[in-house]
């Protein structure tokens, strides 16, 4: 994925942004977000589904068309695309009985057909756990990525994957990798989702997290759990 160089210092004046194309879709791998970041805003462009880009509040960073390796960004001028060419409209798009109790279900836990009709709806894997010490704060951290795919006109549907915990998993957190990696790629699969924010840290829960949804082949962004400052 490059190397430490590529990445540049993640105390630098706000996140660095690095790009690697996987299937049809862009992925940023979002580097510089600490546990001390105020809050995260997203700005998203749907079709073709890119980020171009990802800061903490308050100083926006400046625009950019090129990232590492030569990578184009789609540009913000790209069509949009319509409610019904969202992946998602297959469950809740539909006049029939099915996507009318995908509907009803979806209201029955508070939201309203506003919050979701016609909107990308974006996964976000999260995968805090109480016996993951590098995780700890995904906590409140994943609520302030949901206002931000709520600013930038999406639908935050929160899903919790296997945490590995390297600190505590026995013999190995090694022999679960692969694991999360499959249970990510059929969370994104078998759910209603457009696109996806993975959340993760360490070297086991990224690889995985990156491997299953690039699997699946859904845009995504990558939100590293940052250093451990305690």
């Amino acid at each position: 994925m490059g190397t430490a160089e590529d990445f540049g210092n993640a105390n630098a004046d706000g996140p660095l942004r690095i790009g690697s194309a996987v299937g049809r879709h862009q992925t940023l791998l979002i580097q510089g977000l600490s546990p001390l970041c105020d809050s995260v805003t997203l700005w998203f462009n749907l079709s073709p589904w890119c980020v171009t880009s990802w800061h903490s509040s308050p100083a926006p960073l400046p625009r950019t068309d090129t990232v590492h390796y030569g990578l184009p960004l789609s540009p913000m001028s790209a069509p949009r695309k319509r409610p019904e060419e969202l992946r998602s409209h297959r469950w809740f798009g539909p006049d029939d009985l099915r996507s009318f109790g995908h509907r009803s279900r979806t209201k029955q836990m508070g939201f309203d057909a506003e919050d979701f009709s016609g909107k990308p709806v974006i996964g976000i894997l999260n995968t805090w756990s109480d016996l993951n010490t590098c995780h700890t704060h995904f906590r409140e951290r994943v609520e302030q990525v949901k206002r931000g795919v709520y600013q930038a006109g999406g639908f935050p549907v929160e899903l919790p994957v296997l945490s590995l915990s390297e600190q505590f998993m026995k013999p190995t957190s090694m022999f679960y990798r692969n694991l999360t990696a499959m249970e990510v790629e059929e969370t994104l699969r078998c759910h209603p989702v457009d696109g996806a924010v993975l959340m993760g840290g360490c070297d086991k829960t990224v690889p995985a997290l990156l491997m299953g949804a690039f699997t699946m082949d859904l845009p995504c962004l990558f939100l590293p759990a940052g250093p451990m400052l305690k």
